[in-house]
């Protein structure tokens, strides 16, 4: 099924097929593979969530799905991403990938002369060999949080994937932190619903 009116609510019982055609089937021979790679158990995962930490990529399109954060009983955030521009990262990042161990600390550090994205976070490790980016449908929400108090925002390594993992999954990392008076996920006109329902979704879509 295709949305073919953008100020329409949608609604199904089921995942719908631009969705569903964005995972991959439990037939491929390497499915208990991707799986793990997410750090997702084949016997308690939920298919939004499965999406949220694939991005739902395909060649045939732009459009990326990302995950809303979980709050936990503390006022915690939580959330988990694969570290994106390991394309462009010299052979040689990595080594220090490879050699990373779950739970490791993780640093943001802003490339603010990035001629390609003034706004890029880098992840770092605590000795600053450079991992990849910070997704960008989190820069907004992790620059206010960071002008408030750095301290709000952690990052730790949720999974390493070594070779022959591919490159786009190499790292999933965990990223917790507290929000502040007033503040909602996502909170931007960039990531608001085209209808005039604001209804929340466990995870967002939009073009990249």
């Amino acid at each position: 099924m295709s949305f073919p009116e953008w100020n329409k609510t949608y609604r199904s019982t089921e995942l719908f097929a631009f969705f569903a055609n964005r995972l991959m089937s439990p037939s491929r021979p390497d499915y208990r593979k991707h799986l793990d790679r997410l750090n997702l158990s084949e016997q308690s995962f939920d298919l939004m969530e499965f999406l949220g930490r694939s991005e739902g990529y395909r060649q045939t399109d732009n459009f990326q799905v990302f995950p809303y954060p979980h709050l936990d009983s503390d006022g915690k955030y939580h959330l988990c991403f694969l570290v994106h521009g390991l394309r462009h990262l010299p052979k040689c990042s990595m080594d220090p990938i490879a050699q990373l161990q779950v739970g490791d600390t993780l640093w943001l550090c802003h490339e603010l002369q990035n001629r390609y994205d003034n706004k890029a976070l880098a992840l770092t490790t605590e000795d600053h060999y450079h991992l990849g980016y910070c997704p960008r449908y989190l820069l907004h929400d992790v620059f206010d949080l960071l002008r408030r108090d750095p301290g709000l925002v952690e990052v730790k390594v949720a999974k390493v994937n070594l070779p022959p993992s591919p490159l786009k999954s190499r790292l999933l990392c965990e990223m917790t932190y507290s929000g502040f008076e007033g503040y909602v996920p996502y909170d931007y006109n960039t990531y608001q619903p085209l209808t005039k329902e604001k209804e929340k979704s466990k995870n967002l879509v939009c073009p990249m």
